[in-house]
């Protein structure tokens, strides 16, 4: 986690665990949770695009088209991105070490407002009454509020994707796509 080790190594360390997509960039500026989102959104009744979803990306502006500039096979994209992250992990540290001066953590948090028809993702520091506080390296929390959760949300804490579980949630979608096809 970044809390205990720079960035690029705690990227690098992902990579190599098969925790990010592919493409690393996809993770770092956001576009895969903004992809979640936005279809968490729209399975909540609303009408909203990808490009609708405010991101706050992991990349600082001072190196951003690099990255996005990068280009060749799938390791050298890969490495030159951790190389180019590693540019900025002395800002990173800066921004770990206000929180925690704070007692807080970071953590990049993706927030679906249906009320307000809004989506975003960012970073934001919290403290230790947020349930985030306590997330460990590999888990995903999604908690939910409304009329019936209000003022104590429903919080599901489960294992961030992994290789496995992610072919156990394609299967489980293959399934129910059979039930569907069986029942037409």
């Amino acid at each position: 986690s970044a809390e205990k080790e720079p960035l690029s190594q705690a990227l690098e360390k992902a990579i190599n665990l098969g925790f990010c997509e592919s493409d690393p960039r996809m993770d770092l500026q956001g576009t895969d949770v903004a992809r979640k989102v936005t279809t968490l959104a729209r399975e909540m009744g609303m009408e909203i695009e990808l490009a609708d979803v405010a991101v706050e990306s992991l990349v600082p502006d001072d190196i951003r088209a690099e990255i996005e500039a990068v280009e060749g096979s799938r390791e050298e994209v890969r490495s030159a991105v951790v190389a180019l992250m590693k540019t900025v992990d002395d800002q990173w540290a800066a921004r770990v070490a206000a929180a925690k001066e704070e007692g807080k953590v970071l953590r990049h948090v993706a927030v679906v407002d249906v009320a307000a028809g809004k989506a975003r993702i960012e970073i934001q520091a919290v403290g230790s009454e947020n349930p985030l506080f306590r997330l460990k390296a590999q888990e995903n929390l999604c908690e939910f509020h409304s009329a019936r959760y209000d003022p104590d949300p429903l919080i599901m804490k489960a294992p961030s994707a992994s290789p496995a579980i992610t072919a156990s949630g394609i299967f489980s979608d293959l399934i129910r796509l059979g039930r569907t096809l069986i029942m037409l």
